[in-house]
């Protein structure tokens, strides 16, 4: 004879939620073996019991499909009663509570933060970012205008800007002879670089002519100011006033020592003269 009652037992609360979810919601159920005895008939009869001892039932269902190999039969519940969508929506607030307040607890220890809050830090940051890219694009495009200009310091003359430009001559110290005599007998203007062992030193040159001497990094005994005081043409104090007008208006030192009388326009040259001498024989070490 056909069973017409069968049971359905949930071991825990997840188990009944996944089963609602998928089935009960739908007014149907699937059953396994283990939920009756021997053959189950068309019409029969449903409990559903908890892991607590409760029981929903008996609800009327009927055979809609059947498995005999797996044992499985799937059956339309006639009269749900409400106790079951009861259930459900009690255990889920009762887990929605839980989580609440695992998530509060991991709010207020730091562990995490609100989708919202985190979103408020990300707008937050990236704003400072996009302020110092724009705060660094004003710097690269004013130290774009400095290299620009002419650099000037409170020691020798005002640097043209030459680094990144093609030199109408280049060549090796060997060649400084041929092309020093280049210079004078074409009467070229412009800036000579010498690059000795890591040390730079340019010339101002005027129609073929030295006007000016400089280095970088300064080498103070290579300096006109030095060389004018230990030919005894100045004295300390005349050079420190020279050295302060010269940073005030960027003139070269022989123009200040000019301008204030201490020496001529002849001297200021043949102070040059001797300067480029002794640099030429440091640099060539004769």
């Amino acid at each position: 004879m056909a069973t017409r009652r069968a049971t359905k037992n949930y071991a825990d609360d997840a188990s009944f939620l996944a089963d609602y979810e998928e089935t009960l919601s739908k007014s149907s159920i699937t059953l396994d073996n283990t939920c009756y005895r021997g053959e189950l008939a068309d019409n029969v009869k449903l409990d559903l019991r908890f892991a607590d001892k409760s029981r929903i039932g008996p609800i009327q269902g009927q055979v809609v499909f059947r498995d005999p190999e797996k044992g499985l039969v799937a059956l339309r519940l006639l009269d749900m009663p409400p106790e079951v969508h009861q259930r459900f929506e009690t255990i889920r607030a009762s887990l929605v509570s839980e989580s609440e307040k695992v998530i509060e607890e991991a709010l207020q220890t730091g562990q995490v933060i609100r989708l919202e809050e985190h979103q408020q830090q990300v707008d937050t940051l990236q704003s400072e970012v996009d302020a110092l890219r724009n705060q660094l694009a004003v710097l690269e495009k004013r130290l774009a205008q400095l290299e620009d200009q002419p650099s000037i310091g409170l020691r020798g003359f005002q640097l043209p800007k030459y680094k990144g430009q093609e030199p109408m001559v280049r060549g090796s110290m060997a060649q400084w002879t041929q092309f020093w005599v280049q210079m004078q007998s074409n009467q070229r203007t412009g800036l000579v670089v010498l690059d000795v062992d890591g040390v730079e030193r340019f010339a101002l040159v005027k129609e073929g002519s030295v006007v000016a001497w400089r280095s970088d990094p300064v080498i103070e005994e290579e300096t006109l100011g030095q060389l004018l005081l230990r030919s005894k043409q100045i004295e300390s104090g005349q050079l420190q006033s020279a050295l302060e007008t010269m940073g005030q208006t960027g003139q070269r030192l022989g123009q200040v020592l000019q301008s204030m009388e201490l020496l001529t326009e002849a001297q200021v040259f043949g102070a040059i003269h001797s300067q480029l001498v002794y640099i030429f024989q440091k640099v060539f070490r004769l």
